[in-house]
């Protein structure tokens, strides 16, 4: 093809080792080797940065590719954009990626966080490529939808790709949304470090430092190690968080051909005071019930303790110029302790009257062996060189844990009732006792192959499938007696058509698959989940690639979903399920980012995802239709100015949460329009100054506007007013 042909200079990325205790913000800028690239089908790095975007990755079908020859859309946060933006965890690093909406219920920063793209959950993961089960990363909590992910600490990754579909070769099974690829950073060959001092509103304090370099006089053994802590009171009165982070990695060029990595991750958080529930809205006449983003409906003693280990080891071989052979493995070691209680979380009857809350408590450990061996070369076939890829990869994950059934809490004082917005967490929490264990055991592996043919210099054609066994075992107070195989095969096609030298089109459809373990009326498994992704759009790369843009037009669908049709008395649990048989969800992304000159870089898009099911009703009206994202930052002199805007349409509930079940249509739109958050824009603003030539102070306003929004649409649950924060930072 042609641009195949045409030089490039890539930025070799740092990817790191990261360390915990103390900060947890951003990330400095390292000085990259650059090196020159003649040939992008022998490109082994999944990512290559530049700026704010990257010039390709790896993640949709584990061949290199630039992101113009990537026939699906893909995002990318940097770890320049994260420093710049003060992007401290997962959750708000995702949250600046196009089409990705997080609902978070409670805490901003242990809350029930649940994240969307293209109108379906995002639960697929992966770390520098292997796929991984995101519950490794530190349980499900006391929910039923794993939300530790958002806890993980930034300061470790070089970049953060969103990869938007469904991943057919790379995952198998899992959702037609989104996949989250995780890079961690690499040691250098030359030595540079950074020591950052973070201070800020809300008593936020922390430290952070980045060293890296050659641990030899031949640069043969590199290491790099991250040290991260941040404490901070929140915004919410009576809470806390402590988070800290240590991450390190060591490679060796055991012969000019073949290297070997060793690294982990240790990450602690202490939160105190904070809930993974949010108050509830209204009552059950559907009246609203008052409260601030400071108020706290969290019962005194509610904590977490959270820590998780993370090591792998990688071994690289190359045989020649065109073969590469790579072998991964992780080991995931993680604990959850958690209790969370929170007056008035489930409904307020006044008539009685009665506040009832829920109290949860969780006690998990997680374990998790991931894989993964792939062989990427090229071929000769029709006079013309082509990529080839093979691989196998797959996770055993073991969660078993007590089980502590939840408690409704419930406040009967008629002037508690009337002022939960101002409630001080004077309520008793039980005494915990297991009643029984939960079981959950999933265990998948697959295997899988592509190939990129070009068919002439102008056209490729990208083809490949992936056979995936999945064994799951669960026995929660969610589902009870669930044991399910299922195996798939999922296909991917792509093609992409360069017009000219700066604009490609591109066409793909991928496939996706999810067993399930509920149960019908007649005690018999639902159908796996089915998922699809179909996706049209136009590439465009300018400046040596430096700057990528992108529009896609996609229909994602989805079949089997299940759903609860008929709760246990009390509304706590299901007693069975039905499935939706269909659900379509239809829209487009544009985006662009990059690099626009070499002191000016940007990341911007809009989204539009709107889905329907089967009866041709809206799905999930909490999350935003229309979205709008942008960060960009100008360099002059000794100054560094950014600025950023994020935009998103109203949402509202879709079933009364509140309410009594069975409430009449009346009271439902009451309700409704009580639950509605109409559209809202947030703007942030970053000011940094070079003092010196090692040494910078960098100004952070996070909402500049104070602008009050909630974070989901059935509680009082509320984005960080406006703060101010301050980073000293040496270069060395």
């Amino acid at each position: 093809m042609k641009f195949l042909k045409r030089q490039r200079y890539f930025k070799r990325s740092a990817v790191a080792l990261s360390l915990l205790s103390c900060i947890a913000q951003a990330e400095n800028k390292q000085e990259l080797e650059t090196i020159t690239v003649t040939d992008t089908s022998i490109i082994t790095e999944s990512s290559y940065n530049q700026g704010y975007g990257a010039y390709g990755s790896s993640t949709a079908t584990g061949l290199a590719m630039t992101l113009r020859q990537t026939p699906q859309n893909v995002s990318i946060v940097s770890a320049e954009q994260i420093k710049d933006q003060n992007l401290s965890s997962l959750s708000k690093v995702v949250q600046q990626a196009v089409g990705l909406y997080a609902d978070v219920k409670g805490s901003t920063e242990t809350g029930y966080t649940v994240l969307y793209a293209r109108g379906n959950r995002v639960q697929n993961f992966q770390l520098d490529g292997i796929p991984v089960n995101n519950i490794a990363f530190g349980g499900k909590g006391p929910g039923d939808e794993p939300n530790a992910w958002s806890i993980l600490n930034s300061a470790q990754y070089d970049q953060i790709e969103v990869l938007r579909g469904a991943t057919a070769l790379m995952d198998g099974s899992g959702q037609p949304s989104a996949t989250i690829s995780l890079h961690r950073k690499r040691p250098t060959r030359h030595f540079q470090g950074t020591l950052d001092f973070k201070v800020g509103d809300f008593n936020l304090h922390g430290v952070e430092t980045d060293l890296s370099g050659s641990l030899n006089a031949d640069s043969s053994l590199r290491g790099r190690l991250v040290m991260s802590y941040l404490g901070s009171d929140t915004f919410r009165e009576r809470a806390q968080n402590r988070n800290g982070m240590i991450y390190g990695i060591t490679e060796w060029d055991i012969s000019s051909d073949t290297t070997l990595s060793i690294g982990g991750t240790y990450q602690s958080m202490r939160d105190r005071n904070t809930s993974m529930f949010g108050l509830v809205l209204y009552d059950t006449d559907g009246n609203a019930i008052p409260a601030l983003p400071r108020s706290n409906a969290t019962i005194n003693g509610s904590y977490v303790n959270y820590s998780n280990l993370n090591l792998f080891t990688e071994l690289r071989h190359r045989f020649n110029q065109d073969w590469l052979l790579k072998i991964e493995y992780g080991y995931a070691k993680g604990h959850r302790d958690q209790v969370a209680g929170i007056a008035a979380s489930a409904f307020v009857n006044r008539a009685i009257p009665m506040a009832a809350g829920a109290t949860v408590k969780s006690d998990e450990r997680p374990r998790q062996h991931n894989f993964m061996a792939s062989l990427n070369g090229k071929y000769t076939l029709w006079n013309r060189k082509h990529d080839v890829m093979v691989g196998v990869s797959g996770y055993i994950l073991n969660n078993d844990q007590p089980r502590y059934g939840r408690r409704l809490n419930r406040i009967f004082d008629p002037s508690v009732i009337d002022n939960l917005g101002q409630f001080n967490g004077v309520l008793p929490l039980p005494l915990w006792t297991a009643d029984g264990q939960d079981i959950n055991r999933i265990r998948q592996v697959g295997a899988y192959t592509a190939t990129r043919l070009y068919l002439t210099e102008q056209l490729a054609l990208i083809l490949g499938g992936r056979y995936t066994r999945f064994n799951i075992t669960e026995d929660t107070q969610y589902i009870q007696n669930g044991k399910n195989t299922k195996s798939s095969v999922t296909p991917y096609i792509g093609l992409v058509y360069d017009l000219n030298d700066n604009f490609s089109i591109y066409s793909s459809y991928a496939q996706i698959f999810k067993p399930q373990t509920k149960r019908d009326k007649n005690n018999q498994y639902l159908n796996p989940e089915k998922g699809s992704n179909i996706e049209v759009g136009l590439k465009a790369e300018f400046f040596d690639g430096r700057l990528n843009g992108s529009l896609a037009l996609f229909e994602t669908r989805k079949r089997n979903v299940g759903f609860c049709e008929q709760y246990s008395p009390g509304g706590l649990t299901c007693d069975y399920y039905a499935f939706d048989p269909s659900g379509k969800t239809k829209g487009f992304e544009i985006e662009v980012n990059g690099e626009i000159r070499d002191n000016w870089a940007i990341s911007a898009g809009f989204s539009r995802s709107k889905g329907k099911g089967s009866n041709n009703q809206r799905l999930t009206p909490e999350i935003p239709i229309q979205q709008f994202k942008l960060f960009t930052s100008y360099a002059w002199r000794s100054m560094t100015v950014g600025a950023g805007v994020r935009w998103q349409s109203t949402i509202y509930e879709g079933t009364p949460w509140g309410l009594n079940y069975g409430a009449s249509a009346a009271l439902a739109a009451k309700a409704k329009a009580v639950s509605t958050q109409k559209s809202y824009a947030l703007v942030d603003l970053m000011l940094r100054y070079n003092l010196s030539k090692n040494a910078t102070l960098t100004l952070n306003v996070e909402n500049l506007f104070d602008k009050t929004y909630r974070t989901s649409v059935n509680s009082h649950s509320y984005g960080s007013p406006r703060n101010i924060n301050m980073t000293l930072g040496f270069k060395f």
